[in-house]
């Protein structure tokens, strides 16, 4: 099952990292914007896709293997033999819990800080870089646009 979920997963990253890169390279030619720029962005923006397709993938996966256990009559054979639907279950959550905690560490730690050094790498390269600054410091979040800059020190739930 879990090699199904894997496989799943990576051929979904795969397909939308494509179609990145392709709409990236619409932007190709601004500034110094190369090719190479474009896969560093697409590449650092990796851990922010793999975030968001990890869910459908563990759906679509767990789904298919199943499908494969019930094709091949491999799930009557666990019932017959006195597994009851708890236990197939719990074989399912103890696949899933690990594979939740890797993608919420991951989604907390390691897609915020490439995402904002994605765009951060692209804003350079297109020259777009001198136009909006944004910083986070101990006084609060600065924001520079033009000759205009504002300090947010805290947001308020409305």
């Amino acid at each position: 099952m879990l090699a199904a979920i894997l496989l799943i997963f990576t051929a979904l990253v795969m397909l939308f990292a494509f179609f990145d890169l392709i709409k990236e390279l619409g932007d190709v030619g601004r500034g110094d914007y190369t090719v190479s720029t474009a896969l560093l962005f697409v590449m650092l923006q990796l851990p922010s896709r793999m975030y968001e397709l990890f869910p459908v993938a563990a759906l679509i996966g767990t789904l298919f293997a199943l499908a494969q256990l019930v094709a091949n009559s491999e799930y009557t054979v666990m019932r017959a033999s006195g597994a009851s639907l708890g236990q197939v279950a719990w074989s399912l959550v103890r696949i899933g819990i690990p594979l939740a905690l890797v993608t919420f560490l991951a989604g907390e730690f390691v897609a915020p800080p490439a995402e904002w050094l994605a765009q951060k790498v692209r804003a350079q390269a297109k020259g777009d870089a001198t136009r909006v600054v944004a910083q986070q410091f101990r006084s609060g979040f600065w924001f520079k646009q033009d000759l205009s800059f504002v300090n947010i020190r805290s947001v308020l739930p409305t």
